[in-house]
């Protein structure tokens, strides 16, 4: 074996190691922020052991950016493939994520015209995009009260501006495609005209010199432009910005009613690890269902041969030791093939061994929230 050779088996060796580890990670991850949700909504608001539990759920939202940093830089991660999500639930999930940068009096506040609009691109550059523009946002109110909103919608011809100065730094490329608009907007510093005109330009930056680099848009125009899109900048000195990412979607789904009720449902969970199967089992409990958990994939399989009439929905762990959540799906479909399933992973790679086998399946990304396992249940009941 040459000295490429041996890079190369290297590089393979730590990009599963790197797999391992962040599988690992988000299980326990997906603990730890469980039973910090069970206590915000149980514990009095304001009360002090409130705050402590919301302050675990949030040291727990920026150690999942940590470990999605990981996976970007991971060799496996860079090679780019390509996951089909629904943008609303993403964006959804990582304006979550992002409540834990703000200070004192400071709002991130989330909103969607639309249910659903889905899209097919490596799922750490979706996240990479946002979290630069958002963070953007937050850096800009400086420590001061204010607020950042997230706003998804059609794409339609722009409102006349509400701001000074406005700039078209990628236009998006025509298509057929029907387009979807992110608008993130802050009550910040803003920027003259000047600094506008300079944003397009390779590490510009108005932060200080430890604060950042200036490449925050730079990726942002990169990814913009690896998915046909457009980004507008319209801002105002001393009174705030606003972001506009124009993004081609396979198709958008309108908001039917703004409360989707589920029906009790039985359901068998499949999850190897005690403390992860609980925390799912609490979420699904919590909101009315009937719950049968097991640790193995086989003895689900008997579970389901035996009663095959008893359970509305299968929930299994993607990873599990006697037989895989892929393996386990396969085997259910030779004699239920209608029977849905969510299967849950904490990472987006294992995601493309089933999909070309999509019927009645939901995959979620772990950790989990109660808000993302409910939308997924919707989908499929």
């Amino acid at each position: 074996m040459n000295h490429s050779e041996k890079d190369m088996a290297k590089m393979a060796a730590l990009g599963q190691m790197t797999r391992g580890l962040i599988h690992d990670f988000n299980n326990s991850l997906a603990s730890i922020m469980g039973y910090a949700e069970f206590l915000t909504s149980d514990l009095p608001i304001g009360s002090e052991h409130h705050i402590f539990a919301e302050n675990i759920r949030k040291a727990g939202f920026q150690l999942q950016d940590l470990i999605d940093q990981i996976k970007a830089i991971s060799a496996e991660k860079n090679s780019g493939k390509d996951v089909r999500m629904n943008l609303v639930d993403e964006l959804s999930h990582i304006s979550e994520r992002l409540q834990s940068y703000l200070g004192t009096g400071q709002n991130l506040i989330f909103s969607s015209d639309i249910d659903e609009a889905f899209i097919t691109l490596p799922p750490h550059q979706l996240r990479i995009l946002i979290l630069n523009v958002v963070k953007n946002g937050i850096d800009a109110l400086h420590h001061t009260k204010g607020m950042v909103t997230i706003h998804i919608s059609k794409s339609t011809p722009p409102s006349p501006p509400h701001y000074q100065f406005t700039r078209q730094i990628v236009e998006p490329v025509k298509t057929h495609q029907p387009l979807i608009r992110i608008d993130v907007t802050d009550t910040g510093c803003g920027m003259n005209e000047t600094h506008l005109g300079l944003t397009a330009s390779a590490h510009f930056t108005t932060k200080s010199a430890d604060a950042a680099h200036g490449i925050g848009l730079s990726v942002v125009k990169e990814i913009i432009s690896y998915l046909d899109g457009g980004l507008t900048i319209a801002t105002t000195p001393e009174t705030g910005t606003c972001v506009t990412l124009t993004i081609p979607v396979e198709s958008v789904t309108d908001i039917t009613t703004s409360h989707i009720f589920i029906t009790p449902k039985t359901i068998l969970l499949i999850e190897d690890r005690e403390m992860v199967r609980h925390t799912i089992a609490t979420m699904l409990k919590r909101e009315g269902h009937s719950v049968i958990d097991v640790s193995d994939g086989m003895m689900a399989l008997d579970m389901i041969r035996e009663t095959p009439n008893k359970f509305d929905l299968l929930i299994t762990d993607y990873h599990m030791p006697s037989i895989n959540g892929k393996d386990l799906i396969d085997e259910c479909r030779v004699d239920f093939p209608n029977l849905p399933v969510i299967i849950l992973s904490g990472d987006h790679e294992n995601f493309e061994s089933i999909a070309e086998n999509t019927k009645n399946i939901v995959m979620v990304s772990k950790p989990l929230t109660s808000q993302k396992l409910n939308q997924a249940i919707s989908r499929l009941v």
